[in-house]
């Protein structure tokens, strides 16, 4: 099987197959090259991961999920940053999750090591689709592999939780720019209040946003941009 990507070979391109979910859905489950990417980084991720990072922040920021799953305090801020300033409370409202069947802070760490493996996943998945099959291979196994990745990627902490969410930024941007497609707008809005929440220095992708607010202005209506404003308010 050739790892180059033909014009018929990606799905959201073949012209001659129905594009339903199911169908989609089919085609990505017999793409063999995804199960090595989420064997290779959920192993990685996920292998003694009983020995991961735990120091204050970790038991901060877990606390504080698992009192608004006993307590119904659900905050408004989150643990405090060095410089002195509280971080927002995104953090918290992911690690309700794993604090709603567990007080072990350990599942919050394995949930982190899934957010890692879907963020090697989407990676393949968004560069296959605008850049081709090898391409997108390569880049999950790079990422999945990592020294960076492997060491973030299974410990609690806001800023590893930020991959999955930047990838799915970036296809709300070729979504819009690229595919000349409607609906973009209010989604990578959201998506970028969120990443802000996780970490300050999200701010910076303001400018791939408005480069693309810029390149593809025809495909943003007037309820995209009530609708991004009412998303990020909330």
């Amino acid at each position: 099987m050739s790892l180059t990507q033909s014009k018929n070979d990606a799905p959201h391109i073949d012209k001659h197959k129905s594009t339903t979910p199911s169908n989609l859905l089919r085609t990505w489950l017999l793409t063999w090259e995804v199960y090595p990417i989420l064997l290779v980084t959920g192993f990685l991720c996920l292998y003694r991961i009983n020995t991961t990072e735990f120091n204050t922040d970790q038991a901060a920021i877990f606390s504080m999920a698992r009192d608004a799953i006993r307590f119904g305090l659900f905050p408004i801020t989150s643990n405090a940053a060095s410089l002195g300033i509280t971080n927002p409370p995104a953090v918290i409202y992911i690690l309700l999750i794993p604090a709603l069947f567990s007080a072990n802070p350990l599942w919050a760490a394995v949930q982190q090591a899934l957010l890692t493996t879907a963020a090697a996943l989407l990676t393949y998945i968004f560069t296959r689709r605008y850049y081709g099959r090898l391409a997108g291979i390569v880049a999950a196994l790079l990422y999945a592999t990592a020294t960076t990745t492997i060491h973030y990627g299974r410990f609690i902490w806001q800023q590893n939780m930020m991959s999955p969410f930047v990838i799915l930024f970036m296809f709300a941007l070729y979504w819009g720019v690229v595919d000349r497609r409607k609906g973009w707008f209010a989604p990578a809005v959201l998506l970028l209040g969120l990443l802000f929440q996780l970490h300050q220095s999200a701010a910076l992708l303001v400018i791939p946003l408005f480069v693309a607010v810029v390149l593809a202005p025809k495909t943003i209506r007037w309820r995209d941009i009530v609708l991004a404003f009412v998303l990020l308010f909330i």
